[in-house]
């Protein structure tokens, strides 16, 4: 009894006892609340102040009762917003922040460090920007109005760029390298002055010649490259692009492609957007565009190439009246370097459009801006300080290659613009006007591809890797279906995939390396081609170029091909495996069992079709090309479209029309002419081509959406 009378009083002495007095919390803004900022309590407060955004007043703080319901998720929580979200939520927009303060931090830093020699130096135009001379606080407020150039400088910009930065990892040894804190660390300086040279070297011979959207000459210099900050973007990405093509033994195990491209993204390219140039910004998604086409993956590179495109068009380069006023010579050479980046953004969407049967991210006749000039990098400030002594340039220079490849996107351009069209099923496919057209323009293209490529070039820029385009080109002009696959559609596909495949091989044969992701979906795209219309057209239908023996080679350099890819990207293993079962299943030629009346197979074998269907799971992603995917499904499923013996007395008759049905029409007077397919000239264009001056044609008479100036555009 007094043990419990004990206890009654210490209870009731406990609960007599205040509460010690807390001290009052300061109550953050909104805004604080959100990015989880330490707020000082004024209003506005500092944070708000800093960026320009109104500082909202907090909400009521929640009550003891709602904070123990919303520690009750299983009971009160809404089914749509799990608790799991907030978290992520909370930590996205701590991310942001943090993106945010840095990028302000860059940007006074480069600021102060802005010089006008490092600005003309990569030809980015005027000497002066009067944004820049802004002070740091009116900057910083005018970001809330949401203006042009603000937007470019935003964490969401940031982001989107880094998940287009994301490197695709090639071996579990280069990831460990590349991860590796100290290797990062100490791989960038690494590089003495001749492999440095040695990698600009290689970035000009297969990068810069195809896409010259960088000057190069600033980069080189590395007095130069610790002006700003922003430059170590381009120099680190420069190095990584020439290791991951050239790959050299001498080099050091750290210093990996992978080791440079992590610094350029990780440490430099928030400095490059916390600057308000947009022409620096297209050219940092340009150079990761360029690492992309030689890492295996598609969906990476359609992301970039896309995205680059589209800031081109918000950036207004596609428009020749956005252009700055040639006033002075730095303003000149702004002229020249926009025009570049955008062509070369153009270049890149319209070669993944193409490649990948997509439709592009802007249509030509809304593009107004002039191609750029025919002018080495090192001459650009000089011909603009001249413009009058630099009219008729024809000499090859270091970007005559990449104009003469831009004009050859513009007609591939016009090919899939009517292929994509919604009716062209029905309404187009069977005409030819529209093709004696995009005929005449590749011929006109073909004969002054001497004039653009370098005679001593054994890659890009050399005369048969235009030919190997133009045999592309004509691939595009026709989708064999089992319907067309006897008329032109057969016998042109035919030719030109023969033709792309076997000289893309020599090139892989000479060359040490071209591992373009694009050229194996384009040369996986020219084998299925040739294999379905072996497929579909039976043996007494088929032309003399079924019966050429360049087609058999080409199926197996096909194959080849295809194998030396899949030993380099694992991810191209399927598309090696796929081909290789459609090129054992796929007859070429008639067997003598079948010339003496025994019917051959009705259809790929049991086995083979579902392994290859199998196989489609993992091909759609890689190819994409829903034209290339039907075709495989079709020939995987269906069966030959062969008569039996006693149906091919009924179509005797028919063979002769289908060889030739019609000796007027310019689609069936081909020839073949050494290893480059060369189609006739349509009737409306001179009649004989072998008598033509290659020198003596120009551009204007092809009617491109942009019209090459040879002069200085100034």
């Amino acid at each position: 009894m007094n043990d419990a009378t004990d206890q009654l009083l210490t209870d009731q002495s406990n609960n007599d006892r205040e509460p010690p007095s807390k001290r009052p919390k300061t109550q953050a803004c909104s805004r604080c609340r959100r990015r989880k900022q330490k707020c000082d309590g004024q209003r506005p407060c500092s944070n708000c102040s800093r960026s320009g955004e109104h500082c909202n007043e907090p909400t009521a703080a929640p009550t003891p009762h709602s904070q123990a319901s919303f520690s009750q998720p299983n009971q009160n929580a809404s089914p749509h917003m799990p608790l799991a979200w907030l978290g992520d939520i909370a930590s996205l927009e701590e991310r942001i922040s943090r993106l945010e303060e840095s990028n302000v931090q860059s940007s006074a830093q480069s600021n102060l460090n802005a010089s006008d020699t490092s600005s003309r130096g990569h030809g980015l135009g005027a000497v002066t920007n009067r944004r820049r001379e802004l002070p740091l606080e009116r900057r910083m407020s005018s970001s809330a109005r949401n203006e042009p150039e603000d937007l470019s400088r935003s964490s969401p910009a940031i982001g989107l760029l880094a998940t287009f930065a994301r490197s695709e990892v090639e071996n579990v040894h280069e990831t460990s390298i590349a991860n590796s804190p100290t290797r990062l660390k100490d791989v960038e300086g690494t590089l003495d002055q001749s492999t440095e040279d040695s990698l600009f070297e290689t970035y000009q011979h297969k990068v810069q010649c195809r896409y010259p959207f960088l000057h190069l000459p600033s980069f080189q210099d590395p007095s130069r490259r610790h002006v700003t900050n922003w430059m170590g973007y381009f120099t680190n990405m420069i190095f990584s692009i020439g290791l991951l093509l050239e790959r050299s033994s001498r080099l050091d195990p750290s210093q990996t492609h992978q080791a440079f491209y992590r610094i350029a993204v990780t440490r430099y390219l928030s400095h490059v957007f916390a600057e308000p140039d947009r022409l620096l910004h297209i050219q940092a998604y340009l150079l990761l565009a360029m690492h992309a086409i030689y890492s295996p993956s598609t969906e990476r590179i359609m992301s970039i190439a896309s995205a680059t495109m589209r800031y081109c068009v918000m950036a207004q380069f596609h428009l020749a009246d956005a252009e700055p006023e040639p006033t002075d010579v730095t303003a000149k050479v702004q002229i020249q370097m926009r025009r570049r980046v955008f062509w070369s953004a153009y270049t890149l969407d319209r070669a993944v459009s193409t490649a990948l049967d997509l439709p592009f991210s802007i249509p030509d006749y809304q593009i107004t801006v002039k191609l750029f000039a025919n002018i080495n990098d090192h001459e650009l400030e000089k011909c603009a300080d001249h413009a009058e002594n630099s009219q008729s340039r024809f000499h090859l220079t270091s970007v005559s290659y990449a104009l003469h490849v831009v004009y050859c996107r513009q007609i591939q351009s016009e090919i899939l613009n009517m292929t994509l069209h919604r009716d062209f099923t029905k309404q187009f496919d069977r005409l030819s006007h529209w093709r004696h057209g995009v005929l005449g323009k590749l011929d006109r293209w073909k004969t002054l591809c001497h004039r653009h490529s370098d005679p001593r070039s054994t890659t890009f820029t050399s005369n048969e890797w235009l030919n190997m385009m133009y045999n592309y080109s004509l691939a595009m002009l026709y989708q064999p279906t089992r319907s067309t696959v006897a008329g032109p559609a057969g016998d042109w596909t035919v030719k030109s995939c023969v033709q792309a495949c076997l000289i893309f091989r020599k090139f892989q044969r000479e060359t040490q390396r071209i591992e373009l992701w694009l050229g194996l979906v384009v040369q996986f795209k020219c084998g299925v081609a040739l294999l379905y219309c072996f497929f579909a057209t039976p043996p007494h239908l088929r032309s003399a170029a079924y019966e050429l023996p360049e087609a058999s080679e080409a199926v197996r350099a096909c194959s080849i091909i295809l194998s030396i890819f899949a030993e380099s990207w694992p991810q191209a293993r399927c598309a090696r495996d796929a081909f290789d079962i459609l090129a054992r299943e796929i007859p070429l030629f008639e067997t003598s069992s079948t010339s003496q009346g025994i019917a051959g197979p009705k259809r790929m074998r049991q086995e083979s079709s579902e392994a290859l269907i199998a196989l489609l799971a993992q091909l759609e992603p890689i190819i994409v090309h829903r034209n290339t995917l039907k075709l495989i499904k079709e020939m995987a499923t269906e069966e030959f479209p062969w008569p039996t013996i006693d149906q091919e007395g009924s179509v005797e008759g028919q063979t002769g029309a289908a060889e030739c049905p019609d000796g007027d029409s310019p689609l069936w007077s081909t020839s073949m002419n050494g290893d480059i397919f060369q189609p006739v000239t349509p009737f409306f264009f001179l009649p004989d081509v072998s008598n033509l001056d290659p020198d003596g044609f120009d551009y204007m008479a092809l009617g491109f959406p942009g019209e090459f100036d040879p002069s200085m555009p100034f």
